[in-house]
């Protein structure tokens, strides 16, 4: 794939960032039962970024596939968003975790959006359909298992004593960039304090190529600097640690001192304008 080449030609030195990952250290928090990785993921991610700021569930990526005008959906989620305004309306989630059952209450709908994110992003089927046109909130909300749920309280409880110096900075949540329509929609979790960052909920101990191209892809998805980017890091939730780059000295290294980001955004808007993909 000619994107994949780009990456691993232009910035072929992974190491020091794969070394920087595995200082980090070994998963302390872990699920007590299996569960679904993606969704997990994908559900700390919403309840992370309720750490920062209260969004209103319509912006979500959730909330596309659920208002297609095509889409069975629609009533289950607004039944679901007026609840979920409800709780936050009566709860401040912002800054620290709320009361253990409150907590689980919001991990329960960070689960369901997850859900419906997830078929977004293409899943093929979902639980979401076994239910009837129209459900409750409530009925929704059963589908998130329980070994979940305490995960992802678990997994908040660290997010927030980590993240905490970030929490009064300005953040910018599950930002696009100018260049996303040129690779089919993308969008980050969050940039705080012009750094970039991306949740990760992987049990690896090691940093694989793709998950850090996926990364800097993102920077240079800014073709016109809108959002001045100066550092890029992973929050790796289950250690907890926060791995932090200046983006200068990131493209610099695993570049091995010959691109910079201005020159790799020129470059990847021409290939992409190719549209070869």
């Amino acid at each position: 794939m000619p994107l994949r080449e780009f990456f691993e030609y232009r910035l072929p030195n992974c190491k020091p960032m794969q070394d920087a990952w595995k200082l980090g250290g070994a998963p302390q928090i872990l699920p007590s039962e299996p569960v679904v990785w993606s969704l997990v993921g994908a559900a700390l991610d919403y309840r992370v970024r309720y750490l920062f700021a209260v969004t209103s569930p319509e912006r979500f990526v959730a909330a596309h596939v659920a208002y297609d005008t095509e889409s069975e959906l629609h009533a289950s989620y607004a039944n679901l968003a007026t609840s979920l305004i409800g709780l936050l309306a009566r709860n401040d989630p912002r800054g620290a975790p709320m009361a253990t059952e409150v907590e689980a209450d919001l991990a329960r709908y960070c689960y369901v959006l997850a859900m419906y994110e997830s078929l977004f992003r293409g899943a093929a089927d979902s639980s979401l359909y076994t239910l009837r046109i129209g459900a409750s909130a409530d009925e929704q909300l059963a589908l998130a298992p329980s070994a979940a749920v305490v995960d992802l309280v678990a997994l908040t409880g660290a997010a927030a004593t980590t993240l905490s110096p970030l929490f009064k900075k300005t953040a910018i949540l599950n930002p696009s960039f100018s260049g996303s329509p040129d690779v089919l929609g993308a969008d980050a979790d969050l940039i705080v304090d012009h750094c970039l960052i991306d949740i990760k909920t992987t049990i690896s101990k090691s940093l694989d190529r793709q998950t850090l191209y996926q990364l800097v892809g993102y920077l240079l998805l800014d073709y016109g600097d809108e959002y001045a980017i100066n550092a890029l890091g992973f929050y790796l939730s289950r250690i907890p640690a926060l791995v932090v780059w200046p983006a200068k000295d990131l493209i610099a290294s695993m570049s091995n001192g010959v691109e910079s980001v201005k020159g790799l955004r020129k470059d990847l808007k021409a290939l992409l304008a190719l549209d070869i993909f």
